[in-house]
């Protein structure tokens, strides 16, 4: 995978973002970036790749939107890479968990796309991530909270340990785990919290053990007679 690369000052005009895995840019934290760079400089050029024409942004989306958008900068020092889509995904991916520049969902969707799209496995996203295969999992199981505990935890209004706690239950439960998180007078640890959602997986199971009781004695019509002989007979003993 070892590509040549230059640097260059590349027209601002010329470059447009790549598919980044961010998908808010905080503007208190990308002011304090453009201070920093203002003050001390570019510790680290972007890194691009030709794209139509032009460049697209493989990794520094901040770094160019602070020296674009905040200090009006006409060109930008850039690393210049041949890469191709999977090649850039990877370069993007090793950056921005490196840095932890990615919100938990991001990291989520960013791991999620790769393994749809390039048919990584999850040993695969950990390697190129840096990360444990166990850290892999949990991020992957936040994709299947409900839309309004996405947004507590994209927020910051649900912490991960709370949110991980969520995600073995079905959509109902873990409406009612929030309600009961909410409505607490006191912010219930992740222990407490985890018990709570433990209970009510322990729910969750039964209610699973009687649909499928029900959906088998559906199958058995209730008029068929009991077989008298053959290994199925019913003899009474």
């Amino acid at each position: 995978m070892a590509q040549e690369t230059t640097i260059q000052m590349i027209p601002a005009h010329q470059i447009v973002p790549g598919n980044n895995d961010r998908t808010t840019f905080d503007p208190i934290k990308l002011a304090e970036l453009a201070s920093s760079i203002q003050q001390n400089g570019l510790a680290q050029p972007l890194t691009v790749r030709p794209y139509g024409g032009g460049f697209q942004i493989v990794a520094g989306e901040r770094r160019y939107r602070a020296m674009t958008d905040i200090l009006h900068h006409k060109a930008v020092p850039c690393l210049v890479r041949n890469l191709s889509d999977e090649m850039a995904a990877s370069v993007m991916l090793a950056e921005n968990t490196a840095r932890q520049e990615l919100g938990p969902l991001d990291e989520a969707r960013a791991y999620d796309a790769r393994m749809t799209q390039y048919d990584w496995s999850v040993d695969d996203v950990a390697q190129i991530a840096g990360v444990s295969i166990d850290l892999v999992q949990r991020r992957l199981r936040l994709l299947t909270l409900i839309p309004e505990a996405q947004r507590l935890l994209t927020s910051g209004n649900l912490g991960i340990g709370h949110a991980e706690c969520l995600t073995r239950l079905d959509s109902n439960r873990q409406i009612s785990a929030l309600r009961i998180l909410q409505a607490s007078t006191q912010a219930l640890t992740i222990a407490a919290f985890r018990a709570i959602c433990q209970q009510l997986y322990d729910q969750q199971c039964q209610d699973g053990l009687f649909s499928l009781e029900a959906f088998w004695t559906a199958q058995v019509p209730p008029d068929e007679p009991l077989p008298t002989r053959g290994k199925r007979a019913v003899t009474g003993a």
